[in-house]
Protein backbone atom coordinates (compact mmCIF):
# COMPACT_ATOMS: atom_id res chain seq x y z
CA UNK A 1 0.00 0.00 0.00
CA UNK A 2 1.47 3.38 -1.01
CA UNK A 3 1.87 6.37 1.28
CA UNK A 4 -0.63 8.35 -0.76
CA UNK A 5 -3.39 5.84 -0.06
CA UNK A 6 -2.73 6.00 3.70
CA UNK A 7 -3.08 9.77 3.68
CA UNK A 8 -6.37 9.63 1.78
CA UNK A 9 -7.69 7.01 4.24
CA UNK A 10 -7.00 9.30 7.20
CA UNK A 11 -8.63 12.20 5.47
CA UNK A 12 -11.76 10.13 4.81
CA UNK A 13 -11.92 9.19 8.49
CA UNK A 14 -11.72 12.82 9.53
CA UNK A 15 -14.49 13.78 7.14
CA UNK A 16 -16.70 10.93 8.34
CA UNK A 17 -16.34 11.94 11.98
CA UNK A 18 -16.62 15.68 11.73
CA UNK A 19 -18.55 16.32 8.54
CA UNK A 20 -17.32 18.97 6.13
CA UNK A 21 -14.24 20.67 7.53
CA UNK A 22 -12.29 23.37 5.74
CA UNK A 23 -8.71 22.65 4.77
CA UNK A 24 -7.62 25.74 6.71
CA UNK A 25 -9.07 24.33 9.93
CA UNK A 26 -7.39 20.96 9.40
CA UNK A 27 -4.06 22.67 8.94
CA UNK A 28 -4.63 24.75 12.09
CA UNK A 29 -5.55 21.64 14.09
CA UNK A 30 -2.28 19.98 13.09
CA UNK A 31 -0.15 22.89 14.23
CA UNK A 32 -2.07 23.91 17.36
CA UNK A 33 -2.40 21.89 20.57
CA UNK A 34 -5.67 22.40 22.43
CA UNK A 35 -5.67 21.46 26.12
CA UNK A 36 -8.37 21.35 28.78
CA UNK A 37 -12.08 20.75 28.53
CA UNK A 38 -14.34 22.69 26.25
CA UNK A 39 -16.21 25.40 28.09
CA UNK A 40 -19.90 24.59 28.42
CA UNK A 41 -22.23 27.10 26.88
CA UNK A 42 -24.53 28.80 29.41
CA UNK A 43 -27.90 27.14 29.89
CA UNK A 44 -31.23 28.65 30.93
CA UNK A 45 -31.31 29.04 34.70
CA UNK A 46 -27.54 29.34 35.12
CA UNK A 47 -27.89 33.00 36.00
CA UNK A 48 -30.24 32.17 38.88
CA UNK A 49 -27.87 29.48 40.15
CA UNK A 50 -25.02 31.97 40.16
CA UNK A 51 -27.09 34.41 42.17
CA UNK A 52 -27.93 31.74 44.74
CA UNK A 53 -24.29 30.88 45.23
CA UNK A 54 -23.32 34.44 46.14
CA UNK A 55 -22.86 35.19 49.81
CA UNK A 56 -22.98 38.33 51.91
CA UNK A 57 -21.71 39.29 55.33
CA UNK A 58 -24.89 41.27 56.01
CA UNK A 59 -27.83 39.71 57.82
CA UNK A 60 -31.31 40.80 56.71
CA UNK A 61 -32.21 44.24 57.98
CA UNK A 62 -34.25 44.40 61.18
CA UNK A 63 -37.53 46.10 60.32
CA UNK A 64 -38.81 46.93 63.81
CA UNK A 65 -37.40 48.15 67.10
CA UNK A 66 -39.74 45.84 69.06
CA UNK A 67 -37.70 44.43 71.96
CA UNK A 68 -40.42 42.39 73.60
CA UNK A 69 -39.85 38.86 74.86
CA UNK A 70 -41.35 36.81 72.04
CA UNK A 71 -42.37 33.14 71.92
CA UNK A 72 -39.18 32.23 70.05
CA UNK A 73 -35.83 33.46 71.36
CA UNK A 74 -32.35 33.06 69.93
CA UNK A 75 -29.63 32.32 72.49
CA UNK A 76 -25.85 32.27 72.18
CA UNK A 77 -23.09 32.26 74.78
CA UNK A 78 -19.37 32.90 74.67
CA UNK A 79 -17.00 31.11 76.99
CA UNK A 80 -13.47 31.57 78.33
CA UNK A 81 -11.02 28.97 79.56
CA UNK A 82 -10.47 28.33 83.27
CA UNK A 83 -8.60 25.65 85.20
CA UNK A 84 -6.26 24.01 82.72
CA UNK A 85 -7.67 26.20 79.95
CA UNK A 86 -9.87 23.47 78.52
CA UNK A 87 -12.64 23.98 81.05
CA UNK A 88 -15.36 26.42 79.97
CA UNK A 89 -16.67 29.34 82.00
CA UNK A 90 -19.50 31.60 80.92
CA UNK A 91 -18.31 35.03 79.77
CA UNK A 92 -21.18 36.52 77.74
CA UNK A 93 -24.85 35.81 77.08
CA UNK A 94 -26.93 37.29 74.27
CA UNK A 95 -30.63 36.73 73.68
CA UNK A 96 -32.46 38.05 70.62
CA UNK A 97 -36.19 38.00 70.00
CA UNK A 98 -37.94 36.73 66.89
CA UNK A 99 -37.56 40.16 65.28
CA UNK A 100 -33.78 39.91 65.60
CA UNK A 101 -33.51 42.61 68.24
CA UNK A 102 -31.18 42.10 71.20
CA UNK A 103 -33.20 41.88 74.40
CA UNK A 104 -30.37 40.74 76.66
CA UNK A 105 -26.61 41.19 76.37
CA UNK A 106 -24.37 40.87 79.40
CA UNK A 107 -20.82 39.87 80.17
CA UNK A 108 -20.20 37.62 83.14
CA UNK A 109 -17.48 37.88 85.75
CA UNK A 110 -15.99 34.45 86.31
CA UNK A 111 -15.60 33.21 89.87
CA UNK A 112 -12.45 31.39 88.74
CA UNK A 113 -9.23 32.77 87.33
CA UNK A 114 -9.39 33.00 83.55
CA UNK A 115 -6.34 31.44 81.93
CA UNK A 116 -7.48 31.73 78.30
CA UNK A 117 -9.79 34.45 77.04
CA UNK A 118 -9.94 32.82 73.59
CA UNK A 119 -10.20 36.32 72.19
CA UNK A 120 -9.57 35.31 68.58
CA UNK A 121 -12.81 33.30 68.72
CA UNK A 122 -14.86 34.61 71.64
CA UNK A 123 -13.98 38.28 71.25
CA UNK A 124 -13.78 38.44 75.05
CA UNK A 125 -11.12 40.66 76.61
CA UNK A 126 -10.14 41.21 80.26
CA UNK A 127 -11.85 44.61 80.42
CA UNK A 128 -15.17 43.07 79.34
CA UNK A 129 -15.54 40.93 82.45
CA UNK A 130 -13.51 42.90 85.01
CA UNK A 131 -16.56 44.68 86.43
CA UNK A 132 -19.27 42.48 84.90
CA UNK A 133 -22.26 41.08 86.83
CA UNK A 134 -21.81 37.85 88.75
CA UNK A 135 -22.66 34.47 87.30
CA UNK A 136 -25.54 34.02 89.75
CA UNK A 137 -27.16 37.31 88.71
CA UNK A 138 -26.90 36.57 84.99
CA UNK A 139 -28.09 33.00 85.42
CA UNK A 140 -31.19 34.18 87.30
CA UNK A 141 -32.04 36.83 84.70
CA UNK A 142 -31.61 34.45 81.76
CA UNK A 143 -33.69 31.79 83.50
CA UNK A 144 -36.55 34.25 83.95
CA UNK A 145 -36.42 35.43 80.33
CA UNK A 146 -36.46 32.00 78.69
CA UNK A 147 -39.04 30.44 81.02
CA UNK A 148 -41.92 29.09 78.92
CA UNK A 149 -40.24 30.19 75.67
CA UNK A 150 -38.90 28.19 72.75
CA UNK A 151 -35.15 28.69 72.66
CA UNK A 152 -33.36 28.52 69.31
CA UNK A 153 -29.61 28.18 68.94
CA UNK A 154 -26.70 26.11 67.71
CA UNK A 155 -25.18 23.67 70.17
CA UNK A 156 -27.60 24.69 72.91
CA UNK A 157 -26.38 21.83 75.06
CA UNK A 158 -23.10 23.70 75.54
CA UNK A 159 -24.86 26.99 76.28
CA UNK A 160 -27.15 25.51 78.92
CA UNK A 161 -24.22 23.65 80.44
CA UNK A 162 -22.28 26.91 80.78
CA UNK A 163 -25.36 28.56 82.30
CA UNK A 164 -25.96 25.59 84.61
CA UNK A 165 -29.56 25.64 83.42
CA UNK A 166 -31.88 23.03 82.01
CA UNK A 167 -34.67 23.70 79.53
CA UNK A 168 -37.42 21.33 78.36
CA UNK A 169 -36.32 19.42 75.27
CA UNK A 170 -39.62 20.16 73.56
CA UNK A 171 -38.95 23.87 74.04
CA UNK A 172 -35.61 23.90 72.24
CA UNK A 173 -34.79 24.12 68.53
CA UNK A 174 -31.14 23.30 68.02
CA UNK A 175 -29.73 23.70 64.50
CA UNK A 176 -26.94 21.30 65.47
CA UNK A 177 -29.43 18.57 66.39
CA UNK A 178 -32.03 18.85 63.62
CA UNK A 179 -31.42 15.74 61.50
CA UNK A 180 -32.03 17.26 58.03
CA UNK A 181 -29.35 19.87 58.77
CA UNK A 182 -26.78 17.35 59.95
CA UNK A 183 -24.01 15.52 58.15
CA UNK A 184 -23.85 11.75 57.88
CA UNK A 185 -23.96 9.70 61.08
CA UNK A 186 -25.85 12.51 62.85
CA UNK A 187 -22.80 14.75 63.05
CA UNK A 188 -23.59 18.47 63.07
CA UNK A 189 -22.41 21.02 60.57
CA UNK A 190 -20.92 24.21 61.95
CA UNK A 191 -23.20 27.22 62.21
CA UNK A 192 -20.83 28.98 59.83
CA UNK A 193 -21.38 26.29 57.18
CA UNK A 194 -25.15 26.25 57.67
CA UNK A 195 -25.41 30.03 57.38
CA UNK A 196 -23.32 30.10 54.21
CA UNK A 197 -25.07 27.13 52.60
CA UNK A 198 -28.70 27.80 53.50
CA UNK A 199 -28.80 31.56 54.08
CA UNK A 200 -26.03 32.79 51.79
CA UNK A 201 -24.51 34.64 54.75
CA UNK A 202 -20.87 34.58 55.82
CA UNK A 203 -20.53 34.69 59.60
CA UNK A 204 -17.69 34.04 62.05
CA UNK A 205 -15.06 35.39 59.67
CA UNK A 206 -13.11 36.58 62.70
CA UNK A 207 -14.08 37.01 66.34
CA UNK A 208 -17.52 35.56 66.99
CA UNK A 209 -20.44 37.89 67.56
CA UNK A 210 -23.05 36.15 69.73
CA UNK A 211 -25.90 38.36 68.56
CA UNK A 212 -25.16 37.48 64.92
CA UNK A 213 -24.85 33.79 65.76
CA UNK A 214 -28.16 33.86 67.63
CA UNK A 215 -29.87 35.64 64.74
CA UNK A 216 -28.40 33.21 62.22
CA UNK A 217 -29.79 30.26 64.18
CA UNK A 218 -33.22 31.93 64.26
CA UNK A 219 -33.10 32.58 60.51
CA UNK A 220 -32.26 28.93 59.88
CA UNK A 221 -35.12 27.80 62.07
CA UNK A 222 -37.57 30.14 60.37
CA UNK A 223 -36.48 28.91 56.95
CA UNK A 224 -37.20 25.28 57.85
CA UNK A 225 -39.89 25.92 60.46
CA UNK A 226 -42.74 24.10 58.69
CA UNK A 227 -40.70 20.95 57.99
CA UNK A 228 -39.05 21.13 61.40
CA UNK A 229 -42.32 21.27 63.35
CA UNK A 230 -43.81 18.48 61.22
CA UNK A 231 -40.72 16.39 61.94
CA UNK A 232 -41.08 16.94 65.70
CA UNK A 233 -44.79 16.17 65.55
CA UNK A 234 -44.06 12.84 63.86
CA UNK A 235 -41.41 12.01 66.47
CA UNK A 236 -43.83 12.76 69.30
CA UNK A 237 -46.48 10.51 67.81
CA UNK A 238 -44.02 7.64 67.51
CA UNK A 239 -42.85 8.19 71.08
CA UNK A 240 -46.24 8.33 72.74
CA UNK A 241 -48.10 5.77 70.64
CA UNK A 242 -47.87 2.55 72.65
CA UNK A 243 -47.96 -0.74 70.72
CA UNK A 244 -51.34 -2.44 70.80
CA UNK A 245 -51.57 -5.75 72.61
CA UNK A 246 -52.70 -8.71 70.55
CA UNK A 247 -56.02 -10.33 71.40
CA UNK A 248 -54.25 -13.62 72.18
CA UNK A 249 -52.41 -12.11 75.14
Amino acid sequence: MSDGIVVNSKQRKVKKRTGKVSSNWLQLAKTTKVTGKRKRLPLPGDENKAKKSKTTTELPAITTDDKSITKYLGLDCEMVGVGDGEENALAQVVIVNSYGNIIYNKYVKSSERVVDFRTNISGIRPEHIANAPSFDDVQKEVSEIIAGKIVVGHGLENDFKALLLSHPFGMTRDTAKYRPLQRKKNKPHSLKWLARTHLGIEIQTGEHSPDIDARAALLLYNKFKREWEAYLKTKRKKKYTAPRKSQDQ
